[in-house]
């Protein structure tokens, strides 16, 4: 009779421990979860953030290189047409 009272003794305190530890383990893994959710959602936010940023460089720069090829534009147009009153002018008159 002692020796199962002694068993007993032993084994309920090494179960009660074991499902304590159980249940801290599902605990800690509920919060693991819990704070992987909410990195994500912080990644997420810092994403969209930084893609917004992308989005308005590439319309600034998008804008900028439309500026430029316009003025680029407005330069060959005005060499050419230097270059045709330059030919028009320089042209040898018809004499009668």
């Amino acid at each position: 009779m002692k020796e199962r009272l002694y068993f007993w003794g032993t084994v309920t305190p090494l179960i009660a421990m074991l499902l304590y530890m159980h249940s801290e383990y599902l605990d800690q893994e509920k919060v693991m979860l819990k704070m992987m959710e909410t990195q994500s959602r912080q990644l997420q936010l810092v994403s969209a953030g930084h893609k917004h940023a992308l989005d308005r460089q590439e319309k600034e720069f998008i804008d900028v290189m439309m500026l430029i090829e316009k003025h680029h534009r407005q330069e060959v147009e005005a060499v050419l047409e230097h270059a045709r009153q330059i030919n028009k002018d320089g042209q040898p008159k018809d004499e009668e």
